[in-house]
């Protein structure tokens, strides 16, 4: 922790909070977020683990690749749930959903 502060001295008790642990906080739930959302959309959790948001609040994030080949129950509101997601300073998406017949 104390290097997420910025402290340079490692040996002393880390501050109780800081900016930073905000940040790295934000950017490893939407890590995950990323990570799961394929399995949320198949098991119809999308919105039970609040993945539009959780992607959405990462301000750092600038590139999102995911993969929906294949995905039968992606449809046209999953379309809409992952838009409402996309991070503010996104300036790369790679998005698959090649054999989605849900959609459209």
């Amino acid at each position: 922790l104390n290097c997420l502060a910025n402290s340079s001295d490692l040996l002393t008790p880390p501050p109780t909070s800081h900016p930073n642990y905000t940040h790295v906080n934000v950017r490893l739930r939407a890590t995950f977020a990323v990570s799961a959302w394929r399995q949320a959309v198949e098991k119809r959790m999308v919105e039970t683990f609040r993945l539009p948001e959780v992607v959405h609040a990462d301000t750092s994030r600038d590139s999102l690749t995911l993969d929906f080949t294949n995905c039968q129950q992606l449809n046209d509101a999953g379309l809409s749930d992952l838009a409402r997601g996309l991070p503010p300073m996104l300036k790369t998406l790679d998005l698959c959903l090649s054999y989605c017949s849900e959609i459209g």
